[in-house]
């Protein structure tokens, strides 16, 4: 086989094992307490942002069926919210956005306002539907705070992955 036909099934593999390391992480080291930073919000918007829709569409659905696998109610929407969301920062970074940390990060904030607005309305709000502003101010607002904290960290990971790998994308 030859090395140009391999990258992308290696740079995928890699990609896949990052997904699995921030999930395990989201579910063990940054879930201390009230707030905790979303790790695979950060992950699935830098993957999609760099491979496009289609496999970010797939990455965006193996971040969400990781984050129903830790919910205690596994009914699949965030893989579905995930998928969904993923494939449309592919679509934004190729057609509207340049492929920048800025625009990343506008994604990121769009995506976690997404991830909570589901969160709310099928968790909280069938609960206790006064408790959602509450949910919002004191577990939310400061976990999406940190999310967007941490996405630089995912998005030169995945653009230097990119980088050695000798893929094309039209950001530099």
């Amino acid at each position: 086989m030859k090395k140009e036909a391999l990258l992308p099934v290696m740079r995928r593999t890699l990609l896949a094992l990052m997904v699995v390391f921030t999930a395990v992480l989201q579910n063990t080291v940054f879930s201390a307490g009230r707030i905790s930073a979303f790790l695979l919000i950060p992950a699935a918007v830098s993957v999609a942002i760099f491979e496009k829709e289609f496999s970010g569409m797939f990455f965006g659905l193996l971040c969400g069926a990781l984050w129903d696998l830790a919910s205690p109610v596994t009914d699949g929407v965030f893989a579905l919210v995930f998928a969904v969301c993923a494939c449309a920062c592919g679509l934004l970074s190729r057609y509207i956005f340049r492929n920048t940390l800025a625009s990343a990060l506008l994604m990121t904030v769009v995506f976690s306002g997404a991830v909570f607005a589901v969160n709310a309305l099928f968790y909280c709000f069938a609960r206790d539907p006064g408790g959602v502003g509450v949910y919002f101010l004191r577990r939310f607002l400061p976990s999406a705070a940190v999310t967007v904290l941490i996405l630089p960290v995912y998005y030169y990971a995945v653009r230097s992955l990119e980088k050695k790998m000798n893929v094309s994308f039209s950001a530099f």
